[in-house]
């Protein structure tokens, strides 16, 4: 993406600063930064994701503003959160825990720094994020120790045993 819009950045120089072209880059710096999570388990770096995210760049890449970036890694929890919830319908308790952690990362980071208005105003969100993903561990915790809700029932344990306790009772 940033390829194709750097030739027509370089005819209208004007337009980089545009609400528009601002916003597709922080979309963008949050896609690259999901896919270098996913494939590398680790964060992309500015520099990177203005490169597109690959190791040896990519020619006509265009550097996302500070501002954009860390938008994108606001936007990440958001994915990231999304993807929790995947891999919770799965039972896998490690990936959700890595999930919160780079939730609680971004967070503890971005916490330290001073953050323009737009982007503070996204913080909301992340603390959302990270709010939904101790919510999701905590109830994998309960399933796992059979006393979670699975189908709506209070106390059933995975595969079924809730099911038969409630039919041996009627």
């Amino acid at each position: 993406m940033a390829q194709a819009l750097r030739p027509s950045l370089l005819l209208h120089p004007s337009l980089r600063h545009t609400g528009s072209v601002e916003s597709a880059l922080e979309e963008f710096a949050e896609a690259v930064l999901f896919l270098v999570w996913r494939e590398e388990g680790r964060l992309a770096t500015r520099e990177e994701v203005g490169e597109g995210g690959t190791e040896e760049g990519s020619e006509g890449g265009m550097e996302v503003t500070p501002i954009e970036y860390i938008g994108g890694l606001v936007d990440l929890t958001g994915e990231v959160g999304r993807f929790a919830v995947a891999r919770a319908t799965e039972r896998e308790v490690a990936a959700v825990e890595g999930c919160l952690e780079t939730v609680m990362y971004v967070g503890g980071e971005l916490v330290r720094t001073t953050l323009p208005g737009k982007v503070n105003k996204k913080m909301e969100g992340l603390r959302t994020n990270q709010k939904k993903l101790e919510t999701l561990r905590y109830e994998l915790a309960l399933i796992q120790a059979g006393k979670g809700r699975v189908g709506g029932m209070e106390g059933a344990k995975e595969g079924g045993e809730g099911d038969r306790k409630e039919k041996e009772e009627e």
